[in-house]
């Protein structure tokens, strides 16, 4: 019947500045230092420590004693789940409010609409810091842990605030016939998502795209294809220009002083050449790499505006393939409104 929340919280989720949300109580600190989104941690129930000492939680907002509690709190450090190695016990910090110096259940939570789900005490999670330098402790184990409750040691970071555990439908009033807290032996994990940090690397593989369309993926630097048969008519058939005709605009713009088509369903590599109605040739355009467009300004291999007219668009692809377009054009004319 367990389930885990924060106390005090009104509704399941929500933004972290609204107070009312399990992020609005539990994440109080994120983004300040915060553990949250970089570590993973764990609640472990148990009645003895290894050490033979019962754990111990610190009544922080009470009068700073120490209690008894049933778990352990730890860092389980990022992707070792299983390796405890490097696991750092933390300071778990109780708002007792029976003010038993138990740590049980309390009254009702409101996270649903009946009056029988009582909750738990509240729990803090907090680094220690053994020798007082203001900064967490990043040795693994729980000597930071035994000098705050038993010596000089001092806390650092809050990671979590104000967790509590809620048991559904378990009674409005003591005893609870589930007792006062999850079964010894089980364990929370907590698993955050984690951000990018200093020293990731990302290897991004581009040898398996298919440049050709055919459905094989070529190996990184393999040579143009050169089509034969229906693969070639198909693909001839293919080829054209967005938009023909050109009447003054396209969608590819993005000034008023650029014009813009593109030739479209072109395999990895062609070459494309635009000649006037008289044979002269205005404009050389080479394609060498993936995609299957290629963007033409409307100029000139001079970088001269072309007038309105019509011309003849000649593709050459790999293998001798051929084809040719009749591409119209008609030009806007600019007004400039801005001097």
């Amino acid at each position: 019947p367990w389930g885990i929340h924060a106390g005090g919280a009104q509704i399941p989720y929500g933004p972290a500045s609204d107070g009312t949300s399990f992020l609005g109580r539990a994440t109080r600190g994120a983004g300040v230092g915060s553990q949250i989104g970089a570590q993973d941690f764990e609640i472990r129930f148990t009645e003895a420590a290894t050490n033979g000492n019962t754990p111990k939680g610190w009544r922080a907002f009470q009068d700073g004693a120490v209690m008894n509690v049933p778990f352990e709190v730890w860092n389980i450090g990022v992707g070792t789940p299983n390796n405890t190695a490097d696991d750092i016990r933390l300071v778990p910090a109780i708002l007792d409010n029976q003010d038993q110096m138990v740590f049980d259940m309390g009254g009702d939570h409101a996270i649903s609409g009946g009056a029988n789900d009582p909750a738990t005490d509240w729990i803090y999670f907090y680094h220690p810091d053994a020798d007082g330098d203001g900064n967490d402790d990043t040795t693994p184990g729980q000597a930071g842990y035994e000098s705050f409750m038993f010596g000089p040691g001092d806390v650092h970071t809050e990671v979590f605030a104000r967790l509590v555990f809620v048991c559904f439908n378990c009674g409005t009033a003591p005893p609870y016939p589930q007792g006062k807290h999850p079964d010894v032996g089980s364990v929370w994990r907590i698993t955050t998502l984690k951000p990018n940090n200093d020293g990731d690397v990302f290897t991004l593989n581009t040898g398996a795209y298919d440049s050709d369309g055919d459905g094989t993926p070529e190996a990184l630097g393999a040579e143009p294809k050169d089509y034969t048969g229906a693969d070639s008519e198909e693909l001839l058939a293919g080829i054209g220009v967005s938009p023909n005709p050109y009447k003054g605009a396209s969608a590819y713009e993005k000034s008023q002083l650029i014009d813009e088509v593109r030739f479209t369903g072109l395999p990895e590599t062609a070459t494309i050449r635009i000649f006037t109605l008289n044979g002269t040739l205005i404009r050389t355009l080479e394609k060498a790499g993936p995609g299957r467009t290629l963007p033409w300004d409307l100029t000139t291999n001079n970088q001269l505006p072309i007038a309105s007219g019509m011309y003849l668009v000649h593709v050459e692809l790999p293998g001798g393939l051929e084809k040719v377009i009749k591409f119209a054009v008609i030009k806007k004319r600019v007004h400039l409104n801005v001097f």
